[in-house]
């Protein structure tokens, strides 16, 4: 699984770009 080697920390687990994405999207609707 090679799609990008850019991970970021979410809640202490390292989590893929595409997936932090994902996860960006899940927490902005939370806001609204």
């Amino acid at each position: 699984m090679t799609q990008s080697k850019i991970t970021f920390m979410y809640e202490g687990e390292k989590v893929p770009e595409s997936e932090m994405k994902i996860v960006c999207r899940l927490l902005n609707s939370k806001n609204d």
